[in-house]
């Protein structure tokens, strides 16, 4: 990708100005990646208008266009291993052989803002209102998720049993998920967060509630899950880390926006229910 930033440099027709901006770019990469436009064009002490300029003529819809690229170029200048290596003990053994130019944290936010702007361009909002409108509408939701992205089905759960009845999360305790998921049936819904190396459990459990007729969603890393088969919408949220495990903020930010859409598309129907919750844990200091 760096190389595709340089020919479209050298293709561009630049003035003076914006091939300074131009050159302090390439040049300073890892900065431009957090810099807003304000900042670059006092940097260089050039206008404002100059930056803009730039990234119009480069071909981008604007600064923010023109930085989302920028970021995809560093996130792979920035990765510390081969993000396909799944198994935890070879991506250290993989991690323990690369150099690291990059500090800690540029490396992570690289990774982390790379995985975000690919859930949000992979996510359309027909989607989301899609998935909203299957938890809305049926009668008991149930949550399944199991490991590092249990973090992600939790904070679901807790959302959505403040804003929609009869939600309901798995947990392993005295029952397996087939226990916990015979009695659901058609009209009910199940959400589903899966990540490679994919659960066989949860596949299973998968094909067991769509048998039974109930909708799901699939919250997952790849559209090749092999559960997606089952969904009625797949969501996918990057998981990518440069370490040896994987990265769940861009599944939380995926989970976070289907429960903005359903708090809009109910019109926080919720309210007093927040309001009788907050009398009690108030009293404790539970917030």
């Amino acid at each position: 990708m760096e190389n595709e930033l340089q020919k479209l440099i050298i293709s561009a027709q630049l003035t003076p100005k914006e091939k300074e901006v131009a050159d302090y770019v390439l040049e300073n990469l890892q900065k431009c990646c957090f810099m807003t436009s304000t900042e670059l064009a006092g940097v260089l002490k050039v206008s404002y208008s100059s930056v803009i300029r730039l990234t119009k003529t480069l071909g981008f819809t604007g600064y923010p266009d023109f930085q989302s690229f920028l970021r995809e170029i560093y996130a792979e200048q920035s990765r510390d291993v081969d993000t396909g290596i799944l198994i935890p003990a070879e991506r250290i053994e993989a991690i323990k052989k690369k150099e690291h130019k990059a500090t800690v944290q540029d490396t992570v936010c690289a990774y982390t803002l790379s995985n975000i702007q690919s859930t949000i361009a992979s996510n359309t909002e027909e989607q989301y209102r899609k998935a909203s409108s299957i938890l809305i509408n049926s009668d008991v939701k149930y949550i399944f998720s199991s490991r590092g992205s249990t973090c992600v089905g939790e904070f679901l759960n807790t959302i959505l049993r403040q804003t929609l009845p009869h939600v309901y999360n798995y947990g392993s305790h005295g029952q397996n998920m087939f226990d916990f998921a015979s009695d659901l049936k058609k009209g009910d819904a199940a959400v589903f967060i899966t990540y490679s190396r994919y659960s066989k459990l949860m596949y299973l459990t998968a094909e067991m509630v769509h048998k039974q007729g109930a909708s799901i969603i699939l919250l997952t890393d790849k559209p090749t899950c092999e559960a997606a088969k089952f969904a009625d919408v797949v969501l996918t949220a990057r998981a990518d880390s440069s370490e040896f495990y994987n990265s769940y903020v861009a599944g939380m930010f995926a989970a976070e926006m289907l429960c903005a859409y359903i708090c809009r598309e109910t019109n926080y129907s919720n309210q007093e229910l927040l309001e009788r919750i907050d009398e009690y844990t108030s009293q404790i200091g539970n917030f």
